[in-house]
């Protein structure tokens, strides 16, 4: 059981780090022009 949450826990984790992703890439994409 806890193995399943390790793995929703990494989703998670890397789902967040992608939005944060794609936020900077916004705001760096914005900020060039």
């Amino acid at each position: 059981m806890s193995e399943m949450i390790d793995d929703l826990e990494a989703l998670m984790v890397r789902g967040f780090a992608n939005d944060i992703m794609n936020v900077k890439m916004e705001t760096f994409m914005h900020t060039r022009q």
